[in-house]
């Protein structure tokens, strides 16, 4: 990491806003665009820059997860269910990063992101439009089968009723993985968790934005102490980067719907494969 100067800190409170306004747009809290650009912009050491992002992950988490509370957009029995079965996995993700080298962690993570990107773009047209109870719902794991699903209801303040069915166990199975990634590549799990609460489970858009943020606040902050514990964070950063997060995350919510939703899922997977593109170049050819 180079010193805090003035350029630094106006740079980091500047991207900290720009991801903020992202992240949260798409329920991931930006922590999947902070990694890799610390790395690439401001020379972090790939394992600082994985904790320092989860830290300001759980800080554009809890503010604009309060933001979508008001409007009743998260679903909150799913949100705390998906959280506790991926703190344990956050926890040994965190510490699994003293296993690997630079080069694999950024590679690793290029071709997961890129996967991710290319699948989401694909299929960004299938999203599932706005609430109410008379859609058909879309076919997903959980509506046509009876052992593990669950039928939720979600009451928004301004777009009526959301009613889907979903395979709760297999989601919550999901959601452990997802912890575990969440630790070890410090990003939340939102990029990843969002994609297939909205393709696999059936989730309408904004109630898996708005769930997602909220179940990856303990999954955050627990992975955010586990790699303080292991000296990767760089608190300095993480709280600048982390106010402008939070200033982000309330734009996002208060201009959320603007966007549409087929929008919303192609610029999560351009930034996706823009960002797998270089770290997997950088993995294979280190410099």
């Amino acid at each position: 990491m180079t010193d805090i100067t003035l350029w630094v800190v106006l740079s980091l409170f500047v991207l900290g806003i720009v991801v903020g306004i992202y992240g949260v747009s798409i329920g991931s809290g930006g922590g999947f665009i902070t990694a890799p650009l610390l790395i690439i912009l401001f020379g972090f050491d790939y394992n600082v820059a994985a904790g320092t992002s989860l830290v300001t992950v759980a800080l554009s988490s809890v503010s604009g997860s309060i933001a979508y509370l008001r409007l009743g957009y998260a679903y909150v029995r799913g949100a705390l269910l998906f959280s506790v079965v991926a703190i344990p996995g956050t926890i040994v993700g965190a510490f699994a990063l003293r296993l690997v080298s630079a080069d694999f962690f950024q590679f690793v993570y290029g071709i997961l992101l890129g996967l991710l990107g290319l699948y989401v773009f694909i299929n960004s047209g299938n999203t599932r439009h706005d609430s109410n109870s008379n859609e058909k719902p879309r076919r997903n794991l959980g509506a046509h089968t009876s052992f593990g699903s669950h039928t939720a209801t979600v009451r928004t303040s301004d777009r009526g009723i959301y009613r889907f069915t979903y395979n709760e166990l297999l989601a919550v199975i999901t959601n452990g993985v997802i912890g575990f990634i969440s630790g070890f590549l410090g990003i939340g799990g939102g990029p990843i968790r969002t994609p297939a609460l909205v393709y696999v489970f059936g989730f309408p858009i904004y109630v898996a934005i708005a769930t997602s943020l909220l179940s990856q606040i303990g999954i955050a902050t627990i992975g955010s102490l586990a790699h303080i514990s292991e000296g990767n964070v760089d608190l300095t950063s993480a709280l600048i980067l982390g106010f402008g997060m939070v200033l982000g995350a309330q734009i996002a919510v208060k201009s959320s719907g603007v966007l549409g939703e087929v929008v919303i899922m192609r610029l999560l997977a351009l930034s996706s494969l823009a960002i797998s593109i270089h770290l997997i170049i950088s993995g294979v050819n280190p410099l």
